[in-house]
């Protein structure tokens, strides 16, 4: 037969070997409490905080534009080449998005209404946000 060769992810391992340890220590130990483990357990708990901390502040500093099902919809050219989002800055009133998010809503009901009365599956939120805005624009890059 054939032979399946399993891809071990090393941060996996590594938490896996470590979990592993302690319970072993904890075992050796007669199950007393050791307050410089315990200061050890603390120092890396803290340790992964910062680092998750700083990774999700990278992450959220970087421009990550739409969403990739919506992206999946749009012109090749959207996030970077002429034209691209990061050039382009629209401001509206707060009363203009209020109600252009209201007209979006109201038209993922009515369609979600309209598939269920033909027995179909309905669209994504993004697909209608997506058609709402080529149907408004009339234009691809306009509607983008």
């Amino acid at each position: 037969g054939k032979e399946v060769i399993k891809i071990l992810d090393p941060r996996k391992v590594m938490a896996q070997s470590t979990n592993e340890l302690d319970y072993l220590r904890e075992i050796i130990m007669d199950f007393l409490p050791n307050k410089r483990i315990q200061a050890l357990k603390l120092i890396k708990e803290g340790t992964a905080c910062v680092r998750l901390q700083r990774c999700w502040k990278r992450k959220m500093e970087r421009e990550v534009g739409p969403p990739i099902s919506l992206r999946k919809l749009m012109r090749s050219g959207y996030i970077r080449g002429e034209g691209d989002v990061r050039n382009r800055r629209v401001y509206r009133t707060i009363g203009w998005t209020q109600g252009m998010v209201a007209e979006i809503f109201s038209t993922y009901i009515h369609v979600m209404h309209h598939s269920s009365q033909m027995c179909q599956n309905p669209p994504s939120l993004s697909a209608v946000v997506y058609r709402f805005f080529i149907n408004r624009w009339g234009c691809i890059s306009l509607a983008e």
